[in-house]
């Protein structure tokens, strides 16, 4: 793409929000948007994530492992003292919310394959989709 207006020659600024991308000028409002896919949303592979062994199992962290596998607090222990031991399995779009809330929980996951995506469905530096 310019780098600059074609209207009033000031240099452009690059965007992406949500479902959109393109250009705009912060002098005159001139802009070029065209669609944009997040990489999140075109990764169709399965990824899972796994408790690992070691967790303590307080409550927070057995909240949040209860309500993302959907069992009560006493089976969640019981997974904490089994670990590691898978909690889900799912496409990229269903990975980031579930990873957070265990990792605000104090949860330590792991998620294979390697997981390449940002809080914000981009790829990270350096990160490829298989």
């Amino acid at each position: 793409m310019n780098d600059y207006c074609p209207n009033c020659g000031a240099i452009l600024e690059d965007f992406i929000e949500g479902s959109n991308m393109g250009q705009r000028c912060p002098s005159c409002g001139w802009s070029l948007v065209t669609t944009y896919t997040p990489p999140i949303l075109e990764d169709d592979n399965e990824y899972t994530i796994t408790l690992l062994a070691g967790n303590d199992a307080t409550p927070a962290a057995l909240k949040a492992i209860s309500s993302l596998v959907g069992v009560n607090y006493v089976t969640a222990k019981r997974m904490v003292l089994q670990a590691p031991i898978t909690l889900f399995v799912g496409h990229a779009v269903d990975i980031p919310v579930r990873r957070d809330a265990l990792r605000r929980a104090g949860v330590q996951i792991a998620i294979n394959p390697e997981f390449p995506h940002d809080k914000d469905g981009q790829l990270l530096d350096g990160a490829f989709m298989r």
